[in-house]
């Protein structure tokens, strides 16, 4: 298997780049001929045809790419208008959406008018066959392809074998229309049956065990399951799908993302992917610069990522009252920060908006929920949310009762969060008069400014 790996992954490069040179064969003929170049730009601004195919999974800022449009002469598969995808055989989950339902279900792809929805199922048909190009019996519109990508690439997953951090590559014909789609894949046809199979018997191990909780324990259980069993690895295999972060246990943010979405869906849950910008710390920014803030381009016209940012991807989960914000990629510190694994589980809109942006000019950003519902918040559900330095004061000492070995708590009053995270004697005095049994080892272990989150250690003395 890992020279098979690196085959594919050799063949996978020198398709790239015959498609690079075939982009560069393009640029050039179209200069050439002014009056198709006036044609193409008259159909789409330089700006918005470029913003149109960012950003792809995968989003971290080192590997991130724009996708191409050329023209291709390739001889290529056409495949029919389907009313429904085609998908493999797999097992069957009591309660949730079967194997083929789950991007059918998924709360974007239905609100996709009917063309983009049509272009899904067809795109999608001839990907599970791992057919490299894609040819419609009828051009479709630029917009509604790449609406049809994007849902693809941010939303199924099943695409365990797309290369879609590479992209993909649009036939445009002499009226603008994309004629066809060429693709790449990192399995064989076989393979991703049989990877399939594995993956989703894993995803309904997993979803046998949330059998009597409530949807809100069942976030946790599947936030805590991927925290605990996956590593943050960019150059893993399947790094970017759900196949890495459950079979492999080696993932990055939207192979954590589609994992989330996956357990979710087999235990009746809906959720979607999220993609942008993030940062972890508040190094370089305030909160109101992260909130406002507003795209810029590079000199050709690609979407800058700000220095302090990294593209990313999250999930949104729909739970009894509404929707809420959960990032397990964050919530898995690696060792690195010291903080515990639920900052950001089902967070509201407006908690997440200052470490996250959705950047309101991606394509599929409209279609994305925005609602500030607070009654599932891991710190609401779990008492560590405080409105006051009182109320820190009482969540700490119930928490050192308790012999938590961390405790966690979020303060919504700025000044009281400044008070207690600029002076530690506030908690050391609370340590010192009702915890002889408590070590001050590590005493406050770290603070995050964004979500005014507070986290101490309780090094207990035996």
């Amino acid at each position: 298997m890992p020279n098979a790996r690196k085959t594919r992954k050799a063949q996978a490069a020198k398709r790239k780049k015959r498609r690079q040179r075939r982009i560069y064969r393009t640029i050039l003929t179209l200069l050439i001929i002014g009056s198709a170049a006036a044609l193409c730009l008259s159909i789409t601004p330089i700006r918005e045809t470029i913003a149109a195919f960012w950003p792809f999974a995968g989003l971290d800022s080192a590997d991130s790419e724009l996708s191409e449009n050329n023209a291709l002469t390739d001889s290529a598969y056409t495949a029919p208008i389907p009313s429904e995808v085609q998908t493999p055989t797999l097992p069957e989950k009591p309660g949730a959406p079967e194997a083929g339902e789950l991007l059918e279900n998924n709360y974007i792809f239905q609100q996709l008018n009917e063309e983009q929805k049509a272009a899904v199922r067809t795109i999608k048909n001839g990907m599970m066959a791992c057919e490299e190009e894609i040819r419609f019996s009828t051009p479709i519109s630029l917009e509604n392809a790449s609406a049809a990508m994007q849902v693809l690439n941010d939303q199924d997953v099943e695409l365990i074998h797309f290369e879609g951090s590479s992209g993909w590559t649009f036939e445009i014909d002499s009226q603008g229309s994309v004629a066809a789609i060429q693709l790449g894949y990192t399995m064989t046809p076989e393979e991703l049956q049989a990877n399939l199979q594995a993956l989703y018997a894993k995803a309904d191990e997993l979803a046998a065990q949330t059998s009597g909780l409530t949807p809100y324990q069942k976030t946790v259980f599947f936030n805590d399951v991927l925290v605990d069993q996956t590593e943050y690895d960019l150059d893993a295999a399947n790094a970017h799908n759900a196949y890495g972060a459950l079979i492999e246990n080696r993932a990055v943010c939207d192979g954590y993302t589609q994992a989330m979405n996956l357990l979710l869906a087999r235990s009746g849950i809906s959720s979607i992917s999220m993609h942008g910008f993030a940062s972890a710390s508040s190094a370089g920014h305030s909160s109101n610069d992260l909130a406002d803030l507003q795209p810029e381009y590079d000199e050709e016209g690609a979407v800058k990522v700000p220095e302090y940012m990294v593209g990313h991807a999250w999930n949104a989960i729909r739970l009894d009252d509404g929707w809420y914000y959960a990032d397990v990629t964050f919530d898995d510190p690696n060792g690195e920060d010291g903080f515990g694994k639920h900052r950001y589980l089902n967070l509201s809109f407006d908690d997440l908006r200052h470490s996250h942006v959705f950047a309101p000019w991606q394509p599929l950003a409209p279609l994305y929920p925005v609602e500030n519902n607070t009654t599932y918040s891991w710190y609401v559900q779990e008492n560590r949310q405080a409105d006051s330095e009182e109320q820190a004061k009482e969540i700490f000492l119930q928490q050192l009762e308790q012999k938590e070995p961390s405790v966690v708590i979020r303060i919504t009053d700025p000044q009281a969060f400044q008070r207690i995270s600029d002076d530690r004697q506030i908690i050391a005095s609370l340590w010192a008069d009702n915890a002889s049994n408590v070590g001050w080892d590590h005493g406050l272990v770290s603070v995050d400014e964004l979500l005014q989150v507070i986290e101490f250690s309780l090094p207990y003395l035996e």
